[in-house]
Formats: structure tokens, sequence, C-alpha cells
């Protein structure tokens, strides 16, 4: 056992665990750091509404200063291949997205 600033260390396995901030078992400890093995078949999709598209590309629209229209991008999770493919359907059908 090793203390380092006042705390007292153990070594297992070649790495030390600090034992004042744990107050549970070693096994404990062990079940709790396994990743959850559960893995979803298919993360959900997002269903943009046509409000929504029109209200981002009236934003996007209105960008006017270089880098503004990747700042909308980055704030609202979308890449600049959606603004293309709604702009083109806003000009082809005047029907909603």
């Amino acid at each position: 056992m090793e203390t380092r600033g006042g705390i007292l260390l153990e070594e297992k396995e070649g790495i030390y665990k600090d034992r004042d901030r744990s107050s549970q078992s070693p096994g404990q400890e062990a079940k709790e750091a396994r990743p959850d093995p559960e893995v979803t078949a298919r993360p959900t999709r997002r269903k943009l509404t046509a409000e929504y598209k029109l209200k981002i590309l009236a934003e996007a629209d209105a960008c006017a200063t270089p880098g503004e229209t990747g700042a909308l991008l980055r704030r609202e999770g979308l890449y600049s291949s959606y603004l293309s493919r709604w702009r083109r359907a806003r000009r082809r059908e005047p029907r909603p997205l």
C-alpha cells in the first residue's frame, strides 16, 4: 500500500485505486464499470415537420456573413445537403415539404 497526498492507495494488478473515494466493494466497482451490452437494433430517426424545414430555410436565407449558415447547421444538428434538398423541393412544389 502506498500513500499519496494523504490518500491511502491500494495496488491491484498494477493499477492504483483510491480507497478513500470508494466505499463499495471491489466486486460492485467491476459491475458498474462494465458498459451495458444491450444495443438497440436501430436508433430512432428524427421526423422533421414541414414547418420546421421552412423555418430553417428562412433562417438560412437570412444568413449574411460567412460562417453564419454553418453555425445554424451545427446548432440544429443538420447537414448542408438537407438545405439543398429542401430548397430544391421548395422550388419544385408549392406545397409543404
